[in-house]
């Protein structure tokens, strides 16, 4: 669970549990806890990826950008 709890609170920090799919959170996290074969899971990934991008593409631009944006300005460069 441990794995879980932690990747999934980076989620939300990110801003991603903004997408009402909760199974794109769940997959997302899956994963990066048990890599599984991308042969076994491409049909399914593909049809998934395909209802998330009509969707959902423009909302997750977004949260991404929002995001790198938010990190970039706590980066300071030092000379």
């Amino acid at each position: 669970m441990g794995p879980e709890l932690i990747l999934g609170r980076l989620f939300d920090d990110i801003g991603f549990n903004m997408i009402p799919e909760q199974l794109f959170g769940n997959m997302i996290v899956a994963r990066r806890v048990c890599p599984t074969s991308r042969l076994k899971t491409i049909d399914y990934l593909y049809r998934f990826l395909d209802r998330l991008n009509q969707w959902y593409s423009k909302l997750g631009k977004e949260i991404a950008y929002g995001h790198r944006n938010k990190v970039l300005k706590r980066i300071a460069v030092v000379s």
